[in-house]
């Protein structure tokens, strides 16, 4: 398998038969009407469209996708980024892969009996994700022992000044409240007129409350997050922490100095010396243990690769041999070919675990070409016994001799060091000094211990000082924090008895579903937002954590990790703040897609994959859509692939790469805009200008192949070989149209005897349109003399015949 550097995602082998009824794994009895063919596609770029119609019977997005998913022969990579350094590796393990892929399905967001909430969606989205990533030892260190106290200061500051705004919010509402319920309780059953409007009043009022609550939820949030930035930006500033490392800095040197004073300094440099040898020792060989485990991964996969392809082959042989007049010489060829290239990477493969990948790669395609070019040098009348004979005795080259010898050297370099390093070890091992006392040593190492002891007090003093402060605020913040909570307990109470009142008289009486509707959505927003709050769970969690003089819990810090990623989300997305307490069968389609796509912004998915072949959205959404993908893409360094039947989409200049979709195959595929501009395949110029296409197959007979047009645009088609010749012929035919024009060299020579000027002459011939581009081109015999003709004809048409040599 090729891993190449420039593909973000690679397809190998995807291939499902005609009629294939236990489709994969699922129970699900699909029929195909022909088979699904994709022998190879490479994804280069961030940003991606697979055009496929919603027509299509067999290659539709679930029968792809479940064929990547399931189907053993079909192999997958996938380019991602290194945690650890900021590079790039590849994946080639197929369940690595996929737990590495977002699918979204735009039809998941059509749901019209969805009566979630964005809002608490979005935070249990962020619980979640901090849940389940969440290690003691990943601490916020304004949460240590050394800053715990600075942070419930500045925390409880901030608390104690929207506190007051919760209370003043929920005091103004129980008024409110507390009116609507005494028109419930006097409100007479059968009138259906007053309940309305008493109703409207009461959804009006848990409306604008919850909205109130919600921007004031949100206001802490943020400033809680300044906070957050500031204290981490001046943890180290702060005097404890400075002393803290001073101490740390004054024990090492301590313990150094008292090694010095048992034995010598040169015994504690030869001591450095030994562990800097022991620790470059450890790199080179963990280097040459990566080298040849990723060398060995690389060979593998290329072996599974043409070990999975021969057994599509064979199927495909199998279901050619059934029709006669179809020949399966090439399909054989290929398997003969596949099979010489297993035993040639079988054969070295112990020998090459020493190369990097990029010589692996290079080695790859010599071995591929090499083939390529014999196979394509055979005639088309020779026989298939004879075809069998030249494989089957053919030995292959592709320059290995060079490529054994590099991974030798490269092999003998890193061993020659290490055995450097081992005897500079040795030598360092074997050294010995003689012991020598200095007072001098003694009168440091005083110094020092004063110097630890001084430092300790220092920090022993501000902590004391921080200790003091909490100890002095610690009361008014627990008679702040009991306020709040009997604030939201009497709001809370008030509320349950109208809504209760409202059931009453709503079971007592014969409303419409108008009204029922209206009560659910109500409910909703009760139940997760007003009665039963995350918000408040996480003012409770860290309120407690303020006023104790314990450490965080695991709880609380969930829950203040949970608010940072949920600001910051809230932030990212350009969503009005009313939309987030509507239920989401109430928001538009792009609404709801951007709440939606949440769930990779925060999952930190290496490659997101949007299924559009639904036709749910219109043009514009799906171009907004389009936009937050875009940020979603830069921002988290993460490409995506749109997949939809709007050849339209392709226009918007959003896309860097297209891939063109038949109900069999990928067509054509190229970046943006090399192949708009010059499309080889009839189908694609079809999509391409928005025309009706036609999806029907003819009688396949699989015996095409991909053929690249252009290796540094990913321009490819995928056809027969007669196809691609006769591809090669009409590029070259209009080539040939556009050199028409002639730039003549003048010539002191007789115009009579022109002839001469024509002859082992170059020519530049330019386009009719005059573009600056021109091609140098060297004309045979019979092209000189049609030249001169033309010219001559030319010539007599716009000037007259010079009289002198001078004159012309």
């Amino acid at each position: 398998m090729s891993n190449n550097t420039k593909s973000v995602f690679n397809i190998y082998n995807l291939f499902e038969r005609k009629n294939k009824k236990p489709f994969f794994l699922n129970r699900k009895k699909i029929s195909l009407q022909n088979p699904i063919d994709i022998e190879y596609l490479s994804v280069e770029s961030k940003k991606t469209f697979f055009y496929i119609s919603n027509d299509n019977k067999s290659l539709t997005f679930d029968n792809l996708w479940n064929s990547i998913k399931y189907n053993k022969n079909t192999q997958i990579s996938l380019l991602v980024n290194k945690s650890e350094d900021g590079g790039k590796e590849i994946l080639n393990d197929k369940k690595e892969i996929l737990n590495s892929i977002f699918v979204f399905n735009t039809v998941d967001i059509s749901d019209e009996k969805d009566f979630n909430l964005p809002l608490i969606e979005m935070w249990n989205t962020c619980f979640k994700d901090i849940s389940n990533s969440y290690k003691r030892e990943n601490s916020s260190k304004i949460f240590d022992h050394i800053s715990h106290h600075n942070t419930k200061n500045l925390f409880s500051k901030t608390l104690l000044l929207h506190f007051e705004k919760f209370i003043d919010i929920n005091q103004s509402y129980e008024r409110s409240f507390k009116k609507i319920y005494k028109k419930f309780s006097t409100l007479e059953k059968s009138d259906v007129e007053i309940f309305n409007e008493v109703l409207d009043s009461f959804e009006k009022n848990i409306k604008d409350y919850s909205l109130r609550m919600l921007v004031q939820y949100i206001d802490l949030f943020k400033e809680i997050k300044e906070n957050d930035k500031f204290l981490n930006q001046n943890y180290k500033d702060l005097n404890e922490v400075q002393e803290e490392e001073r101490i740390i800095e004054l024990n090492n040197r301590l313990k150094s100095l008292n090694k010095i004073r048992k034995s010598s300094i040169d015994t504690i440099t030869n001591e450095y010396r030994i562990k800097r040898i022991n620790d470059e020792i450890k790199i080179i060989n963990k280097i040459i243990h990566k080298t040849q485990v990723n060398s060995k991964n690389y060979i593998n996969n290329i072996i599974k690769k043409y070990r999975n392809e021969n057994s599509i082959l064979n199927t495909k042989i199998s279901i050619l041999s059934k029709k006669p007049l179809i020949s399966t010489k090439n399909l054989f060829n290929k398997v003969l070919i596949n099979k010489k290239i297993i035993s040639f990477w079988k054969k070295h493969k112990e020998k090459l675990l020493f190369l990097n990948l990029e010589e692996l790669e290079t080695l790859h395609k010599h071995l591929n070409n090499e083939f390529h070019l014999i196979l394509f040098s055979n005639k088309s009348d020779v026989s298939k016994t004879k075809v069998v004979n030249i494989f089957s005795e053919y030995i292959p080259y592709a320059n290995i001799d060079n490529f054994l010898f590099k991974s030798k050297e490269n092999k003998n370099n890193l061993n020659k060091y290490l055995e450097s390093l081992y005897n500079e070890l040795n030598v360092e091992k074997n050294k010995v000094y003689m012991q020598f006392n200095d007072h001098k040593d003694e009168i440091k190492f005083h110094e020092i211990k004063q110097k630890i002891n001084m430092s300790i007090a220092e920090t022993n003093w501000v902590k004391k000082s921080s200790n003091n402060l909490f100890n002095k605020t610690i009361k008014v913040k627990q008679n702040k924090f009991k306020r709040l909570k009997r604030s939201y307990k009497v709001i809370n109470e008030i509320i349950e008895n109208c809504y209760l009142a409202l059931q009453e008289n709503y079971y007592d009486s014969n409303f419409t579903n108008e009204l029922k509707a209206r009560l659910k959505s109500t409910d909703e927003l009760l139940s997760k937002f007003v009665k039963e709050s995350e918000f408040y769970n996480f003012i409770i969690e860290i309120s407690q954590f303020t006023n104790s003089k314990n450490f965080i819990t695991k709880k609380a810090e969930i829950y203040y990790k949970t608010m940072l990623i949920f600001i910051k989300t809230f932030e990212s997305i350009s969503v009005n703040i009313q939309q987030f307490l509507e239920p989401f069968n109430k928001l538009k389609i792009i609404e709801r897609t951007k709440f939606k796509l949440i769930p990779f912004w925060l999952s930190k998915n290496k490659l997101i994959i949007v299924n559009d072949t639904f036709n749910i959205m219109n043009y514009s959404d799906k171009t907004e859509l389009l936009r937050i993908l875009s940020i979603l893409s830069d921002d988290n360094d993460a490409p995506f692939i749109f997949v939809s039947n709007d050849s339209n989409l392709i226009q918007t200049g959003t896309f860097d790469e297209i891939h063109i979709f038949n109900d069999y195959k990928n067509l054509e595929g190229f970046k943006f805009p090399e192949g708009l501009i010059e499309p080889k395949s009839p189908f694609t110029k079809q999509v391409l200008k928005g025309e009706v296409v036609d999806n029907t197959i003819n009688e396949i007979e699989f015996n095409d192949q991909i053929f690249k047009i252009n290796n540094d645009t990913n321009h490819y088609v995928y056809v027969s070989l007669n196809e691609y010749k006769n591809i090669l012929n009409r590029q070259k035919e209009k080539e040939n149209q556009n050199e028409v024009s002639l730039q003549t060299k003048t010539s002191d020579q007789d115009i009579n005897n022109i002839n001469s000027l024509f002859y082992d002459l170059e020519f530049e011939i330019q386009s009719n349109d005059e573009l600056t581009l021109t091609r140098s081109i060297h004309l045979t015999s019979k092209e000189k003399e049609e030249k001169m003709n033309e010219y001559l004809e030319w010539e007599k048409n716009n000037y007259s015949t010079p009289l002198n040599k001078e004159d012309f």
